[in-house]
């Protein structure tokens, strides 16, 4: 199943541009235009670096598993069959930790593909497994 839990929230301001690239089945991270350093979860507030500001990028499809669990309980009504939710390293951004849907056998450290589910607004990403370490 690769269909999102639930509709995501959409309307941060600083989520735009993450959004608008998945609308085009793109991940878009921010980058600090200063010190060129990856963050994710991005804060209001902006990068740390003064005077700077964040440039969103697209990077690429592969990452690797950072950590997982699999979740065996119902977290919504409408969602009864199990999944599985981990914390993926893009190759291009290793040091940002992005939650995400994963799909396949699962262990730490797997190399995994960026996906998407559903077109235009209505998509959204997830991680499918290529291959363990």
């Amino acid at each position: 199943m690769n269909a999102p839990l639930s509709s995501a929230p959409r309307t941060a301001p600083q989520m735009a541009a993450y959004w608008e690239g998945v609308a085009k089945h793109e991940l878009r991270l921010p980058r600090c235009s200063v010190c060129y350093t990856w963050e994710w979860y991005p804060s209001t507030a902006g990068p740390a670096c003064r005077d700077g500001h964040y440039e969103w990028e697209v990077i690429s499809c592969g990452a690797t598993v950072f950590t997982f669990t699999d979740v065996k309980r119902p977290l919504l009504p409408a969602v009864t069959d199990s999944y599985v939710v981990g914390l993926i390293c893009p190759d291009d951004a290793p040091n940002c930790r992005i939650p995400s849907r994963i799909e396949g056998p699962v262990v730490i450290g797997a190399h995994a593909r960026l996906a998407f589910s559903g077109s235009g607004e209505n998509s959204f990403p997830y991680y499918i497994v290529e291959c363990a370490p």
